[in-house]
């Protein structure tokens, strides 16, 4: 779901008992309609949450009786950070400093099997060589280094990932 355009964020959770990808979305760049209707060709619909009225019309519309009204006062509860972003979190480009939307988009076009270079800032892609580079003379050197998921911490992690880039 990370890879369609107006998407920013996605997450693995669990709500009412059913594991769910909670979706960021900009809905003046896609709307629901078509986010239910990705979701049935990602065959990732058996429960669809509606957060307003109008939502629950057009996932019934689409899904039947897998729409159900989120109930508010329940929030989902969030997936380990090790079960979040699995393509990505099984690739060396898991310590490539990057902000929360760019996971997301790089996690779906790996699981997409897509490239995603073009996903990478021109600065990403020296340090994604110099990264592998690293991984190949020494495996397990970069062990912990995995991108925050706060992007308030990319500084002081990039600071850190320099540092053992450089000894």
């Amino acid at each position: 779901m990370g890879s369609i355009d107006g998407v920013y964020a996605t997450a693995a959770a669990w709500r009412d008992g059913v594991e769910v990808v909670s979706l960021l979305f900009d809905p003046d760049e896609v709307a629901y309609r078509t986010l239910v209707e990705k979701a049935k060709q990602f065959k990732c619909t058996s429960k669809v949450f509606a957060h307003s009225k109008s939502q629950l019309e057009v996932a019934n519309e689409l899904v039947g009786d897998k729409a159900v009204m989120a109930n508010e006062s329940q929030k989902p509860r969030f997936a380990k950070a090790s079960d979040q972003k699995y393509y990505l979190a099984n690739s060396p480009l898991k310590s490539l400093p990057m902000c929360g939307c760019q996971m997301t988009k790089l996690n779906a076009a790996m699981g997409l099997g897509q490239p995603v270079d073009a996903l990478l800032s021109p600065r990403q892609k020296v340090l994604a060589k110099r990264i592998l580079r690293r991984l190949e003379s020494d495996p397990d050197s970069l062990d912990g280094f995995i991108s925050p998921s706060d992007d308030n911490e990319l500084g002081d992690y990039s600071t850190k990932l320099e540092a053992a880039l450089s000894k």
